[in-house]
């Protein structure tokens, strides 16, 4: 920004969580816990031009992914089942790979209904989202 509406700030940092390695596989890693790797199951929302983001539950992912193509900025999205993954490379520290499969899950039959079903599980004192119990 220059001119009048210019002002001075502080950095928030970068907006994302920046994978090492962004992989499409026919089949996603088992899940682990370890001092070295973790593998974690749950779906990513892939936005505009290669920023992808790792959620454990489906519905958070399908109303972050639709938001976000309402945005501007935003010229595609598609949702897909993934695996976070986090190894520890001594030297190197902890290197991230998001897996992704299958087919896109979002804007599909009944996706008003799923993203209502997102809206039930909020809960506003949480940061987590909670599916409904009904």
């Amino acid at each position: 920004m220059s001119g009048p509406q210019a002002r001075a700030g502080r950095s928030l940092g970068r907006a994302l969580v920046d994978y090492d390695d962004v992989l499409d596989v026919d089949q996603l890693p088992r899940q682990a816990t370890s001092d070295r790797l973790g593998v974690r199951h749950g779906y990513a929302a892939h936005i505009g031009a290669g920023l992808w983001f790792f959620f454990d539950a489906l519905l958070p992912a399908l109303a972050f992914g639709r938001a976000a193509r309402m945005s501007v900025q935003c010229s595609s999205y598609d949702v897909r089942r993934a695996a976070d993954q986090v190894r520890h490379h001594a030297g190197r520290g902890d290197v991230r790979t998001l897996y992704v499969t299958g087919a896109n899950l979002d804007r599909a039959p009944g996706e008003k209904q799923q993203l209502q079903r997102w809206a039930d599980g909020i809960d506003p004192t949480s940061a987590y989202w909670h599916g409904p119990t009904t």
